[in-house]
This record gives structure tokens, C-alpha cells and sequence, in this order.
């Protein structure tokens, strides 16, 4: 959540929450309320893929074409995207967009590479980010 909101807006939620809730007994609405009332926008929409709907956390690569990389959500539950590009030239490229993306329920993202450089590997993902199937997670050339 604190990649949704940001940092600053993540920590005085929890502190506040914290505070608020000390000694006391939240239920998860509690929780929820206080971080969407520190947050910018509506993140109702989050809130409701993952905590009340059932689903998973499923992100591919669907296609490259030159420097255009189709990212797919196969799953229910929005999470960001995590790409580590290398190119021929050895070079690498990372980038991370935040799981706003999702929030139109859209279910592919386009990523436009900035670049005259030819993919050589794509890497979705990394250690932390969950995801169900991981065998269409890399790209090779």
C-alpha cells in the first residue's frame, strides 16, 4: 500500500492509526478508512481487489514488439510493474510504475521504451513482487 499512496502519506497513516488504535480493538474497516482518508485519491478500488474479492496476483509479458512491451494482469489483484530490460549493448533499463495503473481495470499496460536500443532480455518482476505464474515473466531474444 505504501507504493499506492507514498511514503509520507503510508507513515502518518500508520502512526495515526497506531495512536488512534491503541489499546483498543480495530476491525479492518478501520484500517481501511484511516489510510483512505490519508490518501491523495480514491483507493477503494484496491482496497476491494485485495482484501474483499477472492483472486491473485498475476502479471506477463504479453508481446514486444521494437520497443513497445505489452504487460498483461491475468490475475484479480493489482500490483505494480517491475520490468528489468537488458539490451544487446549490455546495458539495462529499469522501471517500476506503480499499481495505479490498474485502476481503471484495465488488463494490459503498454510500455513505450524511449530508446533505439534492441531488447536482448525483459525480466518482470523481482523477489517481493507476488505473482502466481512466473513462467511468462521473462522475455528473450
Amino acid at each position: 500500500m505504501e507504493e499506492l499512496i507514498g511514503k509520507e502519506a503510508f507513515m502518518k497513516a500508520t502512526k495515526y492509526f497506531i495512536n488512534t488504535w491503541k489499546g483498543k480493538h480495530p476491525t479492518p474497516y478501520d484500517f481501511f478508512n484511516i489510510f483512505m482518508r490519508h490518501a491523495e485519491d480514491d483507493i477503494s478500488w484496491f482496497l476491494k481487489a485485495c482484501y474483499f474479492e477472492y483472486g491473485y496476483a498475476d502479471l506477463g509479458i504479453e508481446s514486444v514488439n521494437g520497443n513497445m512491451i505489452t504487460i498483461a494482469k491475468k490475475g484479480s489483484i493489482p500490483v505494480s510493474i517491475k520490468l528489468e530490460i537488458t539490451f544487446y549493448d549490455n546495458t539495462t533499463e529499469k522501471i517500476c510504475m506503480n499499481p495505479v495503473i490498474w485502476k481503471t481495470a484495465s488488463t494490459k499496460f503498454i510500455v513505450n521504451l524511449e530508446t533505439n536500443k534492441i531488447i536482448k532480455e525483459i525480466i518482470l518482476g523481482d523477489s517481493i513482487t507476488p505473482d502466481i505464474d512466473l513462467s511468462d515473466n521473462i522475455y528473450q531474444r
